[in-house]
């Protein structure tokens, strides 16, 4: 399918995995590589969010594809999310690892797995909501999840600043919104991503915009951005 590589049921293997991956990186390589500082300590700070900007657009049709299906990715992160190297001639930008993903009609609440640096903290509170209002909230919570990609994306820095003891992790001291000082760095350049990006960390899932809606909102913040690069803001 255009969004999802599902690599470990067609690759099985490491070896064959790799050479599946010639000309590919996941998301969070390519900020490792590419992307390896805060868009605003670019000497061209506009191209900077723009380019990163779109990146992240790319993979919006897919998880709204995903919520149209009832179907929640449940471990969204920049690992799970591949690209083509820069100088590809051709893009693709897709979701990899299912093994998480759920019908939201069939979600399982106790299970408590998913990474730690992009998982929704109220998640487990869901299980008291009616079906319906469920439903919603495990969609929400993948909201989540894609806003701290777009966090480490923007600002080359965890959203999540989880503390490990041993080999546990405390996920009482998620610090969240401790975080969030970078994301006034985002309001001169685009109001429009600024409150998008609020929205969706939001830690009440009924005040988080849906899919369709942070789609809407990247592709107006895309087109802004465009226009303020053209007319050299």
């Amino acid at each position: 399918h255009q969004w999802i590589w599902d690599i470990t049921k067609t690759y099985p293997t490491n070896f064959v995995k790799k050479q599946a991956m010639a000309g590919k990186m996941d998301l969070f390589q390519y900020i490792n590589k590419y992307a390896y500082f805060p868009f605003f300590k670019t000497e061209n700070s506009l191209a900077c969010l723009l380019e990163r900007t779109k990146i992240l657009q790319q993979y919006l049709p897919a998880l709204v594809g995903f919520h149209a299906h009832g179907l929640a990715h449940k471990d969204i992160k920049s690992e799970n999310m591949t690209l083509n190297e820069p100088n590809a001639t051709t893009s693709s930008f897709k979701f990899i690892d299912f093994g998480l993903a759920k019908l939201v009609s069939d979600f399982d609440f106790t299970d408590n797995a998913g990474s730690l640096k992009t998982k929704d903290p109220e998640l487990s509170k869901y299980q008291h909501l009616k079906p319906d209002e469920a439903v919603a909230a495990v969609k929400s919570s993948d909201i989540y999840s894609f806003a701290c990609v777009c966090y480490e994306v923007f600002f080359y820095e965890n959203y999540h600043e989880i503390l490990e003891y041993g080999d546990f992790y405390d996920f009482s001291k998620v610090t969240g919104y401790d975080q969030a000082q970078y994301l006034k760095e985002l309001y001169p350049f685009c109001p429009t991503l600024h409150t998008t990006l609020l929205g969706m960390l939001d830690l009440d899932w009924r005040k988080r915009p849906s899919a369709e809606e942070v789609l809407q909102n990247f592709n107006q913040a895309v087109a802004v951005l465009e226009f303020c690069l053209e007319i050299d803001y």
